[in-house]
C-alpha cells in the first residue's frame, strides 16, 4: 500500500506538472499570434500587403480565430488572392454568425460578395460518350467535386484542365478572361473524339455550353 501511495503522489504530481507546462506552452502559442496580428495590422497599414498578410496567416495558424480569419481575408483580397480570399472569409462569416458578431457579419459580408464579382466562372460539361460518374476532373491539378462543374471559381488567366476516366486521360487550357467573355477547351481521351467544353465568365456563374464537334 505504500509503494501505491508513492506510485499515485508521483503520478499526480507529473500529471499537474505536464498540465502547468502545456497550459504556459498554450499562453506563449496565444501571445506569439498576437504578436504577429499585430504586426501583420501594421504592415498593411504601410501597404506591405505581402508580408502583412503572411503575418495573418502565421498569426491564424498559431491560434486561429474569427478576427483573424476575417483580416487574413480582407489581406487577400488587396493583394488579388482572390479564391484564398473567398474562402477565408466564408469561414469568417460563419464563425461571425455562429458566435452572434454582428459587427463583423456585414463586413464579411460586403467583402465575399466583392471578391465573388471579380472571380470568373468556368464550367465543366463531360463529353456524351463517356460516363459522369467515371470521370474525374481537375483544374490547376485541384480535383472539381461533381456538385462544382457547373460553376468553378478561378481568378483571371490560363488554367490547365485535365480529365481522366479510367486509364484514358488527356488535358486543355482555358484562358479565365479578365473581363466578361467566354473561351472553350477541347479535352480529347487518347485521340477518342471526346470533349469538355469550357466557358467562363467574370462576375456572374456561367450558363453550360455543350457542344461537340
Amino acid at each position: 500500500m505504500v509503494r501505491w501511495s508513492w506510485r499515485v503522489t508521483l503520478l499526480t504530481a507529473a500529471a499537474l506538472s505536464w498540465g502547468a507546462a502545456a497550459e504556459a506552452q498554450s499562453d506563449d502559442v496565444v501571445a506569439r499570434s498576437n504578436a504577429l496580428f499585430e504586426d501583420g495590422k501594421r504592415l498593411l497599414g504601410e501597404g506591405k500587403v505581402g508580408e502583412a498578410c503572411d503575418k495573418l496567416a502565421e498569426s491564424n495558424r498559431l491560434a486561429a480565430r474569427g478576427g483573424t480569419l476575417l483580416n487574413l481575408g480582407l489581406c487577400h483580397e488587396q493583394q488579388g488572392k482572390l479564391l484564398a480570399a473567398r474562402r477565408e472569409l466564408r469561414d469568417a462569416l460563419a464563425l461571425a454568425k455562429r458566435d452572434a458578431r454582428a459587427d463583423r457579419v456585414p463586413v464579411a459580408t460586403e467583402h465575399l460578395a466583392a471578391v465573388e464579382a471579380r472571380l470568373s466562372y468556368i464550367t465543366l460539361v463531360p463529353p456524351p460518350n463517356v460516363r459522369a460518374e467515371a470521370l474525374e476532373l481537375r483544374v490547376d491539378d485541384a480535383p472539381i467535386a461533381r456538385r462544382e462543374w457547373s460553376a468553378v471559381a478561378v481568378e483571371a488567366g490560363r488554367h490547365v484542365v485535365l480529365a481522366s476516366a479510367g486509364l484514358a486521360s488527356g488535358c486543355g487550357a482555358v484562358a479565365a478572361p479578365s473581363g466578361v467573355s467566354a473561351s472553350s477547351v477541347v479535352v480529347t481521351f487518347c485521340g477518342a473524339p471526346s470533349w469538355i467544353v469550357t466557358t467562363a465568365s467574370r462576375g456572374r456563374k456561367p450558363v453550360a455550353d455543350a457542344s461537340t464537334t
